[in-house]
């Protein structure tokens, strides 16, 4: 017996094929819906803030955080306002989350006698 899911879409997979700028999709049950993608208003923009705040992440550009946030913050989409204004409650640790190369994550959640 197949999992509910078995022979559909993974979201993760169509949110790759939204972000990722130039990766064709060939998946029949994607495909229609990024092709009318450029007919919904404000669409172009969602997508391209969804790809800076990626670009931030992947290559540690912090220094574009604050620009990315006046522009989440004008979007019409509620979900990017809220994100901006959720990154801003720590904004310093954000900020160096997105900078800084090290990372504490090789000893979180050790606990030493």
């Amino acid at each position: 017996m197949h999992p509910p899911w078995y022979g559909k879409r993974h979201p993760r997979a169509a949110a790759a094929s939204f972000v990722h700028e130039g990766a064709p999709c060939t998946d029949p049950l994607v495909a229609p819906v990024l092709e009318r993608h450029g007919q919904v208003e404000g669409s172009k923009a969602t997508r391209d803030l969804v790809r800076d705040f990626a670009d931030m992440l992947c290559h540690r550009r912090g220094e574009r955080l604050e620009a990315w946030a006046g522009q989440a913050e004008a979007s019409p989409v509620s979900e990017l306002r809220g994100l901006s204004k959720g990154l801003r409650k720590d904004w310093a640790a954000v900020t160096a989350g997105l900078t800084v190369s090290y990372s504490s994550g090789a000893v979180e959640g050790h606990v030493n006698f």
